[in-house]
C-alpha cells in the first residue's frame, strides 16, 4: 500500500505541468528618451530605453518613414552577446534632425528567460516653420 502510494506521488510529481515559459512576465519598459508620441526638438543625439527590471537587451531598430519609402537602421543586435541592465542609453552616430516620424522598435528579454518583448513608440520632429509657430 505504501509502495502504491509512493508510485502514485511519482508519477503525479513527473506529470503535473511545469510552469511555462511564457508564463512568466515580458519586461516592463517604463521610459523612454524621447518619449513615445513626444514632438521633441532636435537634434535628438541619442535614444535611452528604461525597464522595470533588469533585462537581456538584444535588438533596438530606428525606422524612419518618409513620403516615399521607408528608412530601417539596426542600432543594436545582439548577435548571442546580449545587454544586461535596467537603463540603456544609445548615441546615435548622426544626430537626428530631419523632420518626420521616427518608430523605435526595442526587443529585451528577461533575465529569467522568460517572456520577450517587442515594445514599439514613436516620436516625431515638426517640420522648422512648425516648430518655430508653437515655441
Amino acid at each position: 500500500m505504501m509502495l502504491a502510494r509512493c508510485l502514485a506521488v511519482a508519477v503525479f510529481a513527473l506529470t503535473a505541468p511545469a510552469p511555462a515559459l511564457a508564463e512568466l512576465p515580458a519586461p516592463e519598459l517604463i521610459g523612454t528618451t524621447p518619449a513615445s508620441d513626444a514632438v521633441v526638438s532636435v537634434p535628438v543625439r541619442e535614444l535611452r530605453f528604461d525597464f522595470a527590471q533588469d533585462v537581456h537587451l538584444f535588438n533596438v531598430q530606428l525606422v524612419k518613414f518618409f513620403e516615399t519609402r521607408t528608412d530601417k537602421h539596426v542600432l543594436f543586435q545582439a548577435d548571442g552577446a546580449y545587454l544586461l541592465g535596467k537603463s540603456f542609453v544609445f548615441p546615435l552616430q548622426q544626430p537626428i534632425t530631419r523632420a518626420g516620424t521616427y518608430r523605435i522598435q526595442v526587443m529585451a528579454q528577461p533575465t529569467d528567460n522568460g517572456q520577450s518583448l517587442s515594445s514599439t513608440y514613436e516620436f516625431t520632429v515638426p517640420e522648422p516653420d512648425a516648430a518655430a509657430a508653437e515655441g
